[in-house]
């Protein structure tokens, strides 16, 4: 049987404080929530495209803080960077280079590494895609599917 998992979609919250979490000023939230609930999102990496062309990825230091930060058991949903799962620019006909680029994929599973056995899932959140920006389902699933191939040669 499958274990239920129960959590939301982050966990720092300074109004959850005397809710949650012990009126503390310095608190480690994500070691609070985890004695409460057994999952959570993290979206903070969604948010790594700029219309610099910068893209920032996840740090392998923050990654052990929070595998550190919760019980074995204890597991994630990571949405994936947006910079993976866009094909344009936000607000923007510029094509997003990185769309399903798959050094960036192995760049962005690199930096999450100490989540590894934590990891619940991995979520990605794509646009409305048409055949403005894309040609088709064909293309997209081509893709998709050997970009996620590569989690298993990663890991493995």
């Amino acid at each position: 049987m499958s274990t239920l998992r129960i959590g939301t979609c982050s966990w720092k919250y300074d109004s959850w404080k005397g809710l949650v979490y012990p009126e503390l000023d310095n608190i480690n939230f994500l070691e609070e929530y985890a004695k409460h609930f057994n999952t959570v999102e993290i979206d903070q990496w969604f948010w790594s495209l700029f219309d610099s062309g910068k893209v920032v990825l996840p740090k392998t230091s923050v990654a052990a803080n929070y595998a550190e930060s919760v019980p074995d058991d204890f597991k994630f949903t990571i949405k994936m960077p947006n910079s993976l799962t866009l094909t344009h620019y936000y607000k923007s006909d510029k094509p997003n280079p990185n769309f399903l680029n798959p050094e960036l994929y192995d760049a962005f599973l690199h930096g999450v590494e100490p989540l590894h056995d934590k990891i619940g899932a991995l979520m990605f959140q794509f646009e409305y895609l048409n055949k403005q920006k894309m040609s088709g389902l064909d293309e997209f699933l081509k893709r998709f599917i050997s970009l996620t191939m590569r989690l298993r040669l990663h890991w493995e």
